[in-house]
């Protein structure tokens, strides 16, 4: 599939992803490249406990927190849309309560991991 990467918000691919956002860079990656110029900023990156996993979203974030020395910082929210349920293969999208009941779980692993 060709992906068409310009940064005009106007040049949005519908062959990519359910949801109406335009695709960008994944942003753990983008802020580990800009931390290795930068010595002044913080990065705060936005994840999702709904279907990410713990271990994994843990070691993201603290990979950007020593390549960065200490900036990274993580947005927790849930997933609202039912349409992401479809990337990652579930149907259907869980309701708020399940998802907050996960969140509080979700962020206890991995501030112990």
């Amino acid at each position: 599939m060709a992906v068409n990467w310009s940064h005009g918000a106007s040049k949005h691919n519908k062959n990519v992803g359910y949801s109406d956002k335009v695709v960008g860079f994944e942003p753990l990656t983008l802020f580990a490249a800009i931390s290795a110029v930068t010595k002044n900023i913080g990065f705060i990156a936005t994840a999702s406990t709904t279907y990410e996993e713990p271990y994994l979203l843990a070691r993201k974030y603290a990979s950007l927190d020593h390549i960065s020395r200490g900036r990274a910082a993580w947005n927790v929210v849930t997933t609202i849309s039912a349409e992401t349920a479809r990337n990652f293969g579930f149907s259907p999208h869980p309701d708020a309560k399940v998802r907050y009941e996960r969140a509080d779980k979700f962020i206890e692993v991995v501030q112990k991991l």
